[in-house]
């Protein structure tokens, strides 16, 4: 067992850029997130006494959180989680507080970046803006942007520029905490080259989201209300979608028909004024850039601040109250 896990945490220093760098990104920006190389720091000497002892601890602070939808009625759903409890909890310790990881305040300024190398022929970049704080509102905002700027990125910076067949951007909530993200993997471009495009394409594009037809961005925001207004096709998709409330810690089990309701509300206006503070104003501008570079390419010194120690960096860094939100008692009962 050991040696799988050695293995497969060994395995991921072998991974594409693009998957380096969002993993790097993930390690960053957690509070608590533990590292691949941390755990093959302590594997070799852990033996079967220390994980014998600590089994009881383990359970000593188990808390259970349980979702029983489906064809179940809720004294069946009292029933199975009164067994989990008896075989599970010892009535006898206190219950435990729900851990959440907890997302890095990203500063205005300065401008940070950090680098890795990585054993690819390719280099690759993520490029992570967060928002000043979040919302519903937001949230759909972004994620209407999303839909707005993916085709025309993938066009100009793989198609135009030809820089990599990897070329994503995306709306994406880490934490209960908003971000966007733009990740391109290029054999051709370092980095530090890759960053600079995204930036021109970014302030490119935001001359030319004011002027977007009505019509077009009517279908835009169809689309998204469409999307969101699917039903699950099947009990695995609506699982998913409940559970993503429970291990969040936010519980809000109708937040998609709030989402839905914004989306029928947002505006051109709104958008461009949503894409403006996140994207463009350097009063509100809040960017960390991920940058892995792969055997082919020079290091190059990055535009921003180097991160040098990352340890160092997340201690000195504000993060995210991420404290559970509360169950309702009415969506309980239905």
């Amino acid at each position: 067992v050991k040696n799988r896990i050695r293995d497969r945490r060994t395995n991921q220093k072998l991974a594409q850029s693009y998957q380096r760098v969002s993993y790097e990104s993930y390690y960053l920006f957690s509070e608590t997130f533990w590292h691949a190389d941390q755990y093959l720091e302590v594997i070799d000497d852990i033996s079967i006494s220390d994980l014998k002892s600590f089994i009881p601890k383990l359970l000593s602070q188990m808390r259970i959180e349980m979702l029983s939808h489906g064809n179940l009625d809720i004294n069946e759903a009292i029933k199975i989680g009164d067994l989990l409890e008896k075989k599970l909890i010892n009535p006898k310790t206190k219950a435990s507080k729900k851990i959440t990881e907890r997302s890095m305040i990203f500063p205005v300024k300065p401008e940070y970046t950090y680098r890795i190398k990585t054993q690819d022929v390719n280099s690759a970049i993520q490029f992570v803006y967060q928002p000043e704080s979040s919302n519903i509102r937001q949230s759909v905002a972004l994620d209407l942007i999303q839909r707005v700027i993916e085709k025309p990125f993938y066009h100009q910076l793989r198609t135009v520029e030809q820089l990599g067949y990897i070329v994503w951007s995306g709306y994406q909530q880490v934490n209960r905490v908003d971000g966007f993200y733009f990740i391109i993997q290029s054999g051709v471009k370092d980095p530090v080259y890759l960053q600079e495009r995204i930036e021109a394409f970014i302030d490119d594009f935001y001359k030319k989201l004011s002027s977007i037809p009505d019509e077009e961005f009517t279908k835009f925001k169809e689309a998204l209300i469409k999307a969101k207004q699917e039903p699950p096709k099947t009990l695995g998709e609506e699982t998913l979608r409940f559970w993503s409330e429970i291990a969040s810690g936010r519980y809000e089990f109708e937040r998609l028909q709030e989402e839905i309701k914004f989306a029928e509300q947002l505006t051109l206006d709104e958008i461009v004024k949503t894409y403006h503070d996140v994207f463009i104003n350097p009063e509100s501008e809040r960017k960390i850039s991920i940058h892995g570079f792969g055997t082919t390419h020079k290091i190059v010194a990055p535009k921003g601040t180097l991160i040098k120690d990352v340890k160092r960096f997340k201690a000195d860094m504000p993060f995210y109250d991420n404290s559970p939100g509360k169950i309702s008692e009415r969506i309980y009962r239905n």
